[in-house]
């Protein structure tokens, strides 16, 4: 008979979540041993929820600070080519292909349980500065279509998908996203505190509480 798999053990061979001493230090990524930028926000957005790994938050925490403090640009996005490069060394990255949808997609994941754990305003700040600059630009509003990459290259342009001739990952991400724009406009507290983390026209109904909110 086979041995039952330990999810919670397994999911700690992931080496974004074996970050080193020298890394943490010197606030630079793993890189090499990362891949494609997409895959690590992916992965401790897996495990966040399982309370039994103990160095989760630490090590969400950690990625958050180095992606958006030392691999992002000022939009919010960060990566070219779905690849991270040194810590703080972004002019010369900046091409057709920066801000993939997807790693958007997923940093604001990421940030939303870090918000939820903290309330920390920092994460609530980061979110809304990558919600309006990654995420909305990111459907054409005249065709529906989505965009891969949000290019940062002076002179370039958006370069939309198409109906027939492009699927990427960034359609079901971005589809997504659009399908819960809502999603972390509030937070509450475990008692009556309510928090507004976007400023966009919408209303909120608490009825456990008896609160109606509309701005």
């Amino acid at each position: 008979s086979m041995s039952p798999i330990n999810f919670c053990e397994s999911a700690t061979i992931f080496p974004e979540l074996r970050m080193s001493s020298e890394s943490r230090t010197k606030k630079s990524l793993p890189v090499s041993k990362m891949g494609c930028a997409v895959t690590p926000p992916a992965s401790l957005i897996g495990i966040a929820g399982w309370p039994e790994l103990k160095s989760t938050g630490n090590a969400t925490a950690f990625f958050w600070d180095a992606v958006t403090n030392h691999h992002s640009y000022a939009t919010g996005g960060s990566n070219s080519g779905e690849h991270w490069g040194p810590p703080d060394k972004l002019a010369d990255t900046l091409s057709s292909s920066n801000q993939e949808t997807c790693t958007s997609y997923n940093i604001l994941k990421v940030t939303r349980d870090l918000i939820r754990w903290t309330g920390d305003p920092k994460y609530g700040d980061f979110y809304e500065r990558a919600y309006f600059n990654g995420i909305l630009p990111a459907q054409r509003p005249d065709t529906g279509m989505m965009i891969y990459y949000l290019p940062l290259e002076a002179g370039n342009v958006k370069h939309w998908g198409g109906r027939l001739d492009a699927f990427w990952c960034c359609y079901g991400t971005g589809v997504e996203s659009f399908a819960k724009l809502q999603d972390s406009v509030y937070f509450h507290d475990v008692g009556d505190g309510l928090y507004v983390n976007l400023y966009v026209p919408s209303e909120l109904t608490w009825a456990e509480k008896g609160v109606r909110l509309t701005q």
